[in-house]
């Protein structure tokens, strides 16, 4: 369920060049935590291709290379600034327009508790520049575009920072400086970095992709080129410049490093940190640093799907003893903004496999009267009043805890439990219903809910009702009416 076909080869030279210069160069580091736990998955024993319905994939051995990795994360960001995406680099513009901000939180919150878990910092983003042992409080929406219906959400998940695309003309005849702000609707104002545009499109070129030298070196020239001329166009006006390369970049390393060399010992560029850049005093040229609704985002029949399957996910949590963390990870897999624009048919195929491992394992919890397969049978009382078993069925692999709902006609059930823990593979224990008939017959209606004290108590499971048929008899009454004759 994970949205990366994880390759550490690619991984390994942005951060063998990032160490190197992370504190020369100011830098600022955005991590996905979803890679991170990737990662660290593939530092055991896992398993790669399993089917939706739990058929055993491959089993890869562990990856020293994986753990080397993490290891070498750690060293590279310890005392320098890194913030965490929402998990899985979810599409927080798509999520905000379509009103899904109970995913949005949870992205922030799950994210936070991958970075304290991993790379050992509180889940708590802090007010940039933010201590040794903190994320930094900054967000950097998709391609840096953000409306205000982006940027409130923002704020709410404790976000003082945020990183937009400049806009493409500036209204000035120089290049103004990349510090703003932007007033929330909920309280105190955005710090707003806006990126360069000029530089993020040169880092995004097809140039800018290929490890041919002439290529390498005619993108490394541009860069020069092109911070000169922002410097020459007003020398007395010291101005900082953001540059934030495309959001998936894999330059080759020469090209990282020959970038980044470049920026440490170019005369007319001196490296700032994030929280340096804060600090200055914000320039409101532009008219507005927002930006409307891309056409890139996440189609909206994608994401109504998916509030859907949000829903019986919850139910499937409602009813596992110990809930399953990764349910909530493959749909924030499903919603990152890596499959926008033509790879939003990859997030279906992701919503398609989630959705089919959800609906087996709701229907791997069924209901058995009198300890036999057939989910309606009649029963013959020997009087008014008589006990009836049914019996709940595990099929799945771990244990989970459902409760009975009894409707009734023509008749009284009492004894019905709280709730029914059934341990995985397995079958509950008879539970033992007593029967009073009214009438002449009576009908039985049971079925499987969540529990009263889950989030979704009362919620029907798609488990097919038990219906039992009873008919009373007169057999007790006259058998104790020949017993008084006897004596």
């Amino acid at each position: 369920t994970e949205i990366y076909t994880l390759s550490l080869h690619d991984a390994l030279p942005i951060l063998s060049v990032g160490a190197r210069y992370s504190a020369q160069a100011g830098l600022t580091w955005a991590i996905d935590p979803s890679l991170l736990q990737g990662v660290q998955a593939m530092t055991k024993p896992y398993q790669v291709g399993a089917t939706a319905r739990c058929r055993a994939g491959t089993s890869e051995r562990a990856d020293p290379d994986a753990a080397r990795w993490l290891a070498s994360l750690r060293m590279a960001t310890k005392g320098q600034s890194v913030f965490l995406t929402p998990y899985a680099d979810v599409d927080v513009a798509a999520l905000t327009r379509r009103g899904n901000l109970s995913d949005l939180h949870s992205a922030f919150v799950t994210a936070g508790q991958a970075g304290r878990q991993i790379l050992h910092r509180s889940p708590v983003p802090a007010a940039v520049p933010a201590r040794t042992g903190q994320f930094s409080a900054i967000a950097w929406p998709t391609a840096g575009i953000a409306d205000q219906t982006v940027l409130d959400p923002l704020a709410v998940q404790g976000v003082n920072t945020v990183i937009l695309a400049a806009p493409a003309l500036s209204p000035v005849p120089y290049t103004p400086g990349a510090v703003s702000s932007k007033q929330t609707g909920i309280g105190p104002s955005l710090h707003v970095l806006l990126a360069d545009h000029d530089i993020t499109n040169l880092l995004a070129s097809k140039a800018a992709a290929s490890p041919k030298p002439g290529d390498v070196f005619q993108t490394s020239q541009l860069y020069l080129a092109q911070t000169a001329m922002i410097a020459s166009e007003q020398p007395s006006n010291v101005r900082p410049i953001m540059i934030a390369p495309p959001r998936r970049w894999h330059p080759p390393m020469k090209l990282a490093s020959g970038l980044l060399a470049s920026t440490v010992s170019a005369p007319w560029l001196k490296p700032s940190t994030a929280g340096q850049m804060v600090a200055q005093p914000a320039k409101r040229v532009y008219p507005s640093v927002t930006q409307g609704p891309s056409r890139a985002e996440l189609p909206a029949s994608l994401l109504r799907d998916v509030s859907k399957l949000d829903h019986r996910i919850r139910l499937l949590q409602s009813i596992r003893v110990k809930p399953d963390p990764a349910l909530r990870r493959a749909v924030f897999g499903i919603e990152s903004s890596a499959w926008r624009g033509s790879a939003a048919k990859h997030a279906r195929l992701l919503f398609d496999h989630t959705a089919t491992y959800v609906r087996s394992q709701l229907e791997g919890v069924s209901i058995r009267g009198g300890g036999g397969r057939h989910n309606a049978y009649r029963v013959t009382f020997g009087g008014k009043t008589a006990p009836v078993n049914v019996f709940v069925r595990n099929n799945l692999r771990y244990k989970v805890k459902v409760q009975l709902e009894v409707e009734a006609k023509h008749a009284k059930v009492t004894g019905d439990p709280p709730a029914i823990v059934v341990p995985a593979l397995s079958t509950s224990s008879p539970v033992k219903l007593t029967v009073h008939v009214k009438a002449e017959h009576g009908k039985i209606r049971l079925s499987l809910v969540a529990p009263a004290t889950s989030p979704l108590g009362g919620s029907a499971l798609p488990a097919v009702p038990l219906v039992i048929l009873v008919h009373p008899t007169d057999f007790g009454t006259v058998a104790l009416v020949i017993c008084a004759g006897v004596l």
